[in-house]
């Protein structure tokens, strides 16, 4: 955050968390549905949606 790389407010320890729990539920997903989607452009996908939130600054959506 003190680098200006992440949005104002963010926290390193929150953002960690997000990443984490970004992983288990898509593996979640995975597992306990019909398997019927390719994981990893999936948590890649995501992954980028997850990066663009953290760089927003506060009033730009």
């Amino acid at each position: 955050a003190e680098a200006g790389l992440m949005g104002a407010g963010v926290q390193p320890k929150d953002a960690a968390v997000l990443l984490t729990s970004l992983v288990q539920g898509i593996a979640i997903r995975w597992s306990l549905g019909s398997r019927n989607f390719d994981i990893v452009p999936e948590g890649m996908r995501l992954l980028e949606v997850q990066l663009v939130l953290f760089a927003c600054r506060e009033g730009q959506k």
